[in-house]
């Protein structure tokens, strides 16, 4: 296929990788045109703006941070839409937006498709990704950051510990792979602190637009809002453990 893909982030850039080699021709663009030069050694075109991507392409993809995002990318992109071809956004933005889109290029006979992702860096590089995901993730992490804070401060060895718990019904993929950089303070980034803060935003909407009250929810909001008011935006979510560490030493 001939593809347009916009947003070559650390999720984006190994999902256009995949289908590269898979045989398809990829026209990438990205707002930081560095992050999206690698891709070239896989045979795809880089674009200098979003429309020249998405123009004559079956399918146009695009992986961005926000609903404003996506908004201003369909705006550049639009004009250059034709009949039949399928837009395919993999962000993870608010419902009434992507609606909103559907309904504008519908009558052109444009087709839309919502298809939001998680998984993080280490999905998009294995080719296993797959909102309400964001609920488990968050707090299962806190859960992982809590038992590993506690075992410190009981004098045990953290490293043990994970082994431990994590051999047993406490085991998750969040203690496994984000308890080791949680020990390390390792904080380098599969998924940013601002991306979950941003994806539990429109949990949060679309739970108060049906009536729900979600106190985990509104628990990790704060812990991740916490993170980034400590500076961790662009680090990876394992850091919310900073933000922990900060809570404990209040007496």
């Amino acid at each position: 296929m001939e593809i347009g893909w916009i947003g070559t982030g650390i999720m984006g850039a190994p999902m256009a990788r995949r289908l590269l080699v898979a045989g398809h021709h990829l026209r990438v663009f990205n707002r930081s045109a560095e992050k999206a030069m690698p891709l070239r050694q896989y045979g795809a075109t880089v674009s200098p703006d979003p429309a020249a991507a998405a123009s004559g392409t079956e399918a146009v993809f695009m992986m961005v941070p926000d609903t404003p995002d996506v908004e201003m990318v369909v705006a550049k992109i639009e004009p250059v839409l034709a009949p039949n071809q399928l837009v395919i956004d993999m962000s993870t933005i608010a419902p009434g937006s992507e609606r909103a889109t559907a309904a504008r290029l519908a009558p052109r006979n444009i087709h839309c498709l919502d298809a939001p992702v998680s998984g993080g860096e280490t999905g998009a590089i294995k080719g296993t990704l797959t909102l309400c995901n964001q609920i488990a993730v968050a707090v299962t992490l806190e859960a992982a950051a809590e038992a590993l804070r506690l075992a410190a401060s009981g004098g045990l060895d953290p490293s043990t510990v994970l082994e431990a718990i994590g051999a047993g019904a406490a085991s998750s993929w969040q203690l496994k792979n984000l308890g080791p950089k949680i020990i390390a303070r390792d904080w380098r980034p599969g998924f940013f602190i601002k991306l979950i803060r941003k994806d539990l935003r429109l949990v949060q909407e679309a739970a108060r637009h049906s009536g729900l009250a979600l106190p985990g929810l509104a628990m990790m909001t704060s812990m991740f809002n916490s993170a980034s008011a400590l500076g961790h935006d662009l680090d990876g979510t394992q850091a919310v453990a900073a933000a922990l560490d900060r809570l404990a030493m209040v007496k």
